[in-house]
């Protein structure tokens, strides 16, 4: 270098007879950051971008479910961007810009839906997020993280880039992470679209609502398709009559029962617990109107014939065991996630007067009617560990849960368009 300007050179000899060659116009690396003179942000950013975007394309694409795509961003793909933090003068548009694009990928892809909510896709899954890191939030606690381990060391030249201002941080990293997580809780729960299934389910709900989401096992494009609708992103009738102020009516294109895998993973646990013959995999299993031993009989979707003409007499499952006449009827239902309550009343409610005349003509010594309810969208009530006592199974909640989640995406891959 003269003067400030790189002059054509042979290269150096060094004492020990090594030679030095000229260092090219692209610069050499020093610790993976391109460097000159000085280091150069241009170039290493463009090569830093470049693969970033080249590893969230890879994941998109990938066949993994939506918990392991988000895992392998945070861990794959940010971390080329981790750790140019403190480094690379990244500007906060540049930051943002990345994070835009990342979630562009992720729409185009099918794994986000382009209304859905922005500040939930960053929320930790603990905290009914997806857990995706966000650029400007990674290199902005990355800053922070270095400034504090300069502040402090003790090491003399350390303390020297502190007075010089290397980084010049104003709010701990602690501070900085507790004011940025409640403000995408509150960026998400207090939009008027986006969090009224939250402030609805809010009372009803119980711990296990939002297992599906922590355990990340469903495919990324049903885990983005679920939260849609949650985050009231889904163009239905109802939101454009409602919101967009449109003619069309508001009600529903279409009406379907609830998902039958509900009621078959029950079925076929209590055949299990009773030693009926059933199959190795749930999903596999085919219920029999009939099915009993020496102990008990099991009915799938039979009518209980009484003298007296009642509203429901139907129940999905009944379990009569033999040696004590005790009945009990399963009725399991998938409704709207805020009306969970609600509909386990009515099941119990409705069923009253089936369970007197069963007593008065078949001499039960005791009936006990169970509803199994789980809302459309995942929310389990908070009674569910009450029925599932009563039940005395394996936890089906997870499984259940699902079964109702991939019925409802079933239903609006069928009849909406996105």
């Amino acid at each position: 270098m003269k003067r400030g300007r790189q002059v054509g050179s042979s290269g150096v000899d060094l004492p020990d007879d090594k030679h030095i060659r000229e260092v090219e116009e692209e610069g050499y690396k020093y610790l993976g950051i391109l460097q000159l003179d000085k280091t150069l942000n241009t170039k290493i950013k463009s090569k830093i971008t470049s693969e970033y975007v080249r590893r969230v394309k890879k994941l998109c694409r990938s066949k993994v479910n939506g918990g392991n795509m988000i895992s392998g961003i945070n861990a794959w793909a940010v971390s080329v961007l981790r750790y140019s933090a403190g480094i690379v003068d990244w500007t906060v548009e540049e930051l943002v810009s990345m994070d835009r694009r990342t979630r562009k990928i992720v729409a185009m892809n099918g794994c986000m839906h382009t209304r859905s909510n922005v500040a939930r896709l960053y929320l930790p899954r603990k905290e009914r997020g997806r857990g995706l890191i966000s650029i400007e939030e990674c290199v902005n606690k990355e800053s922070k993280s270095l400034h504090g381990y300069l502040r402090e060391n003790t090491e003399w030249m350390l303390q020297a880039d502190l007075k010089e201002k290397v980084l010049d941080e104003e709010e701990n990293l602690q501070d900085y992470q507790k004011r940025r997580q409640e403000e995408k809780i509150r960026n998400w729960k207090e939009k008027d679209l986006h969090g009224e299934f939250v402030r609805q389910t809010a009372d009803v709900a119980g711990e296990d609502s939002w297992r599906w989401l922590r355990n990340g096992f469903l495919k990324k494009e049903t885990e983005g398709l679920i939260l849609a609708p949650q985050e009231q992103a889904l163009r239905t009738n109802s939101i454009k009559h409602s919101i967009d102020k449109t003619s069309v009516t508001p009600l529903c294109r279409v009406c379907g029962d609830s998902p039958e895998t509900v009621a078959l993973r029950v079925h076929w646990e209590i055949c299990g617990k009773y030693g009926i013959e059933c199959t190795d995999k749930w999903y596999d299993h085919q219920p029999l109107a009939v099915a009993e031993n020496r102990d008990v009989r099991i009915t799938w979707d039979m009518t209980v014939y009484t003298d007296k003409k009642l509203s429901h007499y139907r129940p999905d499952i009944t379990l009569l065991r033999k040696d004590t006449q005790e009945w009990t009827r399963i009725d399991i239902a998938v409704p709207a996630d805020q009306n969970i309550i609600n509909t386990e009343e009515e099941k119990v409610a409705k069923y009253q007067e089936l369970a007197f005349e069963i007593k008065k003509i078949h001499r039960a010594s005791k009936v006990t009617v169970i509803p199994v309810v789980i809302g459309a969208l995942g929310t389990i009530s908070k009674n569910e560990k009450t029925w599932h006592g009563k039940l005395d199974i394996p936890d089906i909640v997870g499984s259940a849960q699902l079964s109702a989640i991939l019925g409802t995406a079933h239903i609006l891959r069928k009849v909406l368009c996105f």
